[in-house]
């Protein structure tokens, strides 16, 4: 469904959004073995003042976040001989709320930072990392129940809140009733790479679902299981685009060139 029939059938506006958490930007995230030097600030209306932090390891990441009256974005160093592909994610947690009535919320900053690490976990075969440049808490979205299990519809309904800019956005939501899916993307980031996940109770499913979606963005078609083919499945069965809800995290070479070579990655200099 269009962005604009989907705002006006809900009566959507543009959301405010605010600091989550006790960070605003940082880049994190890393798969075991690679090093995670952090930087983190106390969160405030203005921007951080994060200068780098401890010394990098081979194959780590530096955050430089600029002082406030300097130009406001995070810069990326990498020191590593096969570097890391850096994308950046604009986190945007989102709350449902029914004719009124706000329900607690499952997400928080600490979940998403470690169902990010997960997602780099998985997507470090391809040399692709992916960090958060911001995390902003929402206004809880005012959506019936029935409603929120058509998942394009939903996904229409969360990007129509904020305009495309120069990263993905990802909305993580509560749990969704009757949605057989970790949550939906736009294929091939088509019209715009966005994103949202649903919560699963656990840093892994979450994560892995995340990271499902993330290759949706990056032009990855699911993966079909013809059950019948006991080998056929058993390799499959294990894949992380496996449609539905699979606890597979499997990349093929193929796909991970197809995912390197998409318009996404191209996009950020890949």
């Amino acid at each position: 469904m269009p962005f604009e029939s989907a705002s006006a059938i809900l009566n959507v506006s543009p959301a405010p959004v605010f600091p989550c958490g006790d960070f605003r930007v940082f880049a994190t995230h890393f798969p075991a073995g690679l090093a995670d030097p952090r930087t983190r600030g106390t969160c405030s209306s203005d921007p951080i003042h994060v200068q780098s932090t401890r010394r990098a390891k081979r194959g780590s990441l530096v955050a430089v976040v600029a002082n406030k009256g300097q130009t406001n974005r995070s810069r990326l160093e990498f020191r590593t001989s096969e570097k890391l592909m850096p994308i950046p994610l604009r986190i945007y947690i989102t709350p449902f709320a029914d004719r009124g009535v706000v329900e607690p919320g499952q997400w928080s900053s600490d979940t998403a930072k470690k169902a990010l690490d997960v997602v780099n976990t998985i997507w470090s075969k391809a040399k692709i990392a992916f960090v958060i440049s911001d995390c902003l808490m929402e206004k809880p979205l005012d959506m019936a129940k029935s409603a929120r299990s058509n998942d394009q519809r939903l996904l229409g309904v969360l990007a129509s809140r904020h305009d495309p800019d120069n990263a993905i956005h990802i909305y993580i939501v509560n749990s969704i009733e009757n949605l057989s899916a970790g949550g939906s993307s736009y294929p091939n980031s088509e019209p715009e790479p966005a994103s949202f996940v649903q919560w699963y109770g656990n840093d892994h499913a979450n994560g892995r679902a995340w990271a499902h979606e993330l290759g949706h963005l990056m032009s990855l078609d699911h993966v079909e299981i013809d059950y019948s083919n006991e080998k056929q499945a058993a390799q499959r069965v294990k894949n992380l685009m496996t449609k539905g809800l699979s606890a597979g995290s499997d990349l093929t070479g193929q796909q991970i060139d197809a995912a390197k070579g998409s318009k996404l990655i191209k996009r950020f200099g890949g």
